[in-house]
């Protein structure tokens, strides 16, 4: 069994990878849709890991989107800059 480490007080525990709406569903049913591109990437790896790499670009190429989706909310071109260039945000595009 899988574990996905939502947050350092809870952890969600999948017995078989989610299906493809969930991470959004969970993501909005705990209060952090901003951080739904962290749980897409988090089942990225989770998927490589069980050698299912078509789901793993699925669940990037979903983070990328998201990703881009909250960049483009940045008004201030310095921090969208500083935002897309974290070491976080590049591992994600590293890997799509």
């Amino acid at each position: 069994m899988k574990r996905l480490r939502l947050s350092s007080d809870s952890t969600s525990t999948f017995e078989s990878p989610p299906k493809a709406g969930q991470p959004h569903q969970l993501a909005q049913g705990i209060g952090v849709s901003g951080e739904l591109w962290q749980l897409q990437a988090a089942l990225g790896e989770l998927y490589l890991t069980d050698g299912n790499e078509q789901q793993a670009r699925r669940m990037y190429t979903q983070a990328t989107s998201v990703i881009q989706g909250l960049a483009d909310r940045i008004h201030d071109e310095q921090v969208r800059i500083r935002f897309l260039s974290s070491l976080q945000i590049q591992s994600v595009f590293e890997r799509f």
